[in-house]
């Protein structure tokens, strides 16, 4: 095994444990959040686990796991700024996505694939605009292209550097 492959699975491995341990924080949480929706601790708590795993994912390139986690925390964030009012479906794919998550960060774990990663977004999505439309863009900012082609402004002078006083002896 290389030291670039060991180092790999040092850091699957690491993963592994990190996904372990915020999916029990998002279990708990989400199980607390079924009883009462708008729980601000356990909505804080489970969001940020679920951006953890995002980065986390996101830091050893599991895709799988970046996207679950993103919409995971997209759903919590909607619901922590009171877009979202959570209800029992809205938890029972939270949990469906700490199901997925584990067993996405699971060593030797080949039972997920691409299109459960599709098809879990697109649900969550879909609970997220049940309307069927897509959320509204901000539009992409207008670039000028002809910008590129004019000269650079000239820099200001620098001003000068302080000399410090020379200490008498």
């Amino acid at each position: 095994m290389t030291p670039e492959q060991m180092r790999d699975a040092s850091l699957l491995e690491l993963f592994s444990l990190e996904a372990e341990a915020q999916t029990q924080v998002l279990n708990e949480g989400l199980l607390a959040l079924e009883r009462n929706p708008t729980q601000a601790d356990q909505l804080e708590a489970c969001m940020r686990a679920a951006h953890s795993l995002k980065g986390a994912a996101r830091i050893v390139g599991v895709d799988a796991g970046v996207s679950v986690a993103h919409v995971m925390e997209d759903c919590l964030v909607s619901a922590q700024e009171g877009r979202l009012r959570l209800h029992p479906e809205h938890i029972d794919a939270l949990l469906q996505g700490t199901d997925l998550l584990m067993r996405i960060a699971t060593p030797g774990s080949d039972n997920v694939g691409p299109a459960d990663i599709d098809a879990y977004v697109a649900h969550l999505n879909e609970l997220l605009e049940p309307s069927g439309r897509v959320a509204p863009r901000a539009a992409p900012v207008e670039f000028d292209v002809s910008q590129l082609l004019l000269a650079p402004e000239p820099l200001p002078e620098p001003e000068p550097l302080l000399q410090p006083e020379p200490v008498a002896p």
